[in-house]
């Protein structure tokens, strides 16, 4: 807090009247990349009063929201079921509201969850309700629940009460096997038009369609000319090492049979010559003997 001195001695009063008991105080309230901006303490109070009626407004308002609701008699039960109101979802909630939606979607079904919870953006601004049925969770919202319980036309909203509608939204990170009941539909024909599991009140539709992908189909004969090309072209390389091989097989096996020619014409001629010296030593032991 900062006081100017012109405050201070205005403290005094010049009339001789006595002193002043209230000294004008400053303080410096500042943001970030804004140029300070001073206020009196009679400024800071007023404004803090602003803000206390605001908040005063805002509760009274909060509490007569609240009154209202518990008028409009929106039960705290399905059954024997206590409802939860969501004030915020969780990423799993968020997943599984997402997949009721889409769907609801799909299946041509009108759903009040977009009214309280945008799939796209991921706002919420309440309005849905859970609660837990044999262990299974499952999700309804405020028009639903107002509809079933308020519109009903017998006594007590209960004789010719709407039903309520509510569903679920199952995920699993591991594989899980059941085995289940199903109703199938067949037309005239025999054919299957629709299936029904035994546990739900959705039908499906059995819808057979042939989807020609002409670009695909493109694709995969162009891969396959490509791959048949690439195994032409390695089976010519093979065929022509496999030829040059064969060439200079051919070679050696002539080249072996003149070796062996040769081998030949050598016993031949180191047999003559060791028979011509056989002979020409006899000779020379004879004339000696003589």
């Amino acid at each position: 807090m900062l006081a100017v001195q012109n405050d201070i001695t205005n403290l005094v009063s010049t009339e001789g009247t006595g002193t002043a008991t209230i000294l004008p105080t400053y303080h410096v309230n500042k943001d970030s990349g804004e140029e300070d901006s001073w206020m009196s303490t009679e400024q800071v109070t007023a404004k803090l009063a602003e803000l206390l009626n605001a908040q005063t407004i805002a509760k009274s308002n909060l509490d007569l929201a609240e009154q209202t609701y518990k008028l409009m008699n929106v039960p705290d039960y399905v059954g024997n079921n206590q409802l939860t109101p969501l004030t915020k979802l969780t990423d799993a909630q968020q997943s599984e509201i997402k997949q009721i939606i889409a769907d609801m979607k799909k299946q041509d079904v009108q759903t009040n969850f977009t009214k309280y919870f945008n799939p796209d953006t991921g706002e919420y601004n309440g309005g849905i309700y859970q609660f837990t049925l044999n262990g299974v969770t499952y999700y309804t919202t405020y028009d639903d629940l107002a509809n079933s319980a308020i519109n009903g036309t017998g006594i007590n909203n209960i004789d010719d009460q709407p039903k309520l509608p509510y569903y679920r939204a199952d995920y699993v990170s591991t594989r899980i096997e059941k085995e289940e009941k199903a109703i199938l539909e067949t037309d005239s024909k025999g054919r299957f038009v629709s299936v029904r599991l035994g546990d739900d009140t959705v039908k499906y539709t059995l819808n057979v369609e042939t989807i020609t992908d002409d670009v695909a189909y493109n694709d995969a004969m162009n891969q396959y000319y490509y791959e048949n090309a690439r195994y032409d072209k390695m089976v010519q390389d093979i065929n022509a090492k496999t030829s040059v091989i064969q060439a200079e097989d051919r070679t050696l096996e002539l080249r072996l049979k003149q070796l062996d020619t040769e081998q030949n014409a050598l016993s031949n001629e180191m047999e003559a010559v060791q028979k011509v010296v056989k002979e020409n030593v006899e000779k020379s032991f004879k004339t000696f003997s003589n």
